[in-house]
């Protein structure tokens, strides 16, 4: 499975049960990527792509996709099933937000390479990095 996150410069990803931030240039990217391809993600990340058909909502996304298949995952940190995870798409918002849920995949242990830099709807930068398995 190829988990998708967005992370603070902390490597935050969730505030009480909420998302930090959101960007619909993300979401758009998102959609462009998985294209062809399964998009797993949560009821509540849902929300973010009413318009897109290509979507399978599940609570229990990460459990269930498939090798090769993307899982937008929002509030759920995807280590728990890293020996599933072939590779992640990681979106840094370049900011700083309070945060009670971290992406604890260890960047170390990743090959990490900068995909993409671009400017959103609603952050000034923000980085796409690919990582695979070293």
């Amino acid at each position: 499975m190829i988990p998708i996150v967005c992370v603070d410069d902390c490597f935050g990803m969730a505030f009480n049960k909420r998302r930090c931030s959101s960007d619909a240039v993300v979401s758009a990217d998102i959609l462009n990527r998985a294209e062809g391809t399964k998009l797993w993600m949560d009821t509540y990340s849902a929300k973010l792509f009413e318009e897109a058909n290509s979507v399978i909502v599940d609570d229990d996304a990460l459990a269930k996709a498939g090798v090769g298949e993307f899982v937008f995952s929002e509030r759920v940190d995807p280590a728990k099933y890293q020996d599933r995870i072939g590779k992640v798409l990681v979106y840094f918002w370049n900011r700083r937000y309070p945060s009670d849920t971290k992406l604890t995949l260890a960047p170390g242990q990743w090959n990490r390479t900068i995909v993409a830099e671009f400017v959103g709807h609603s952050h000034e930068k923000i980085t796409l990095e690919e990582w695979t398995r070293k």
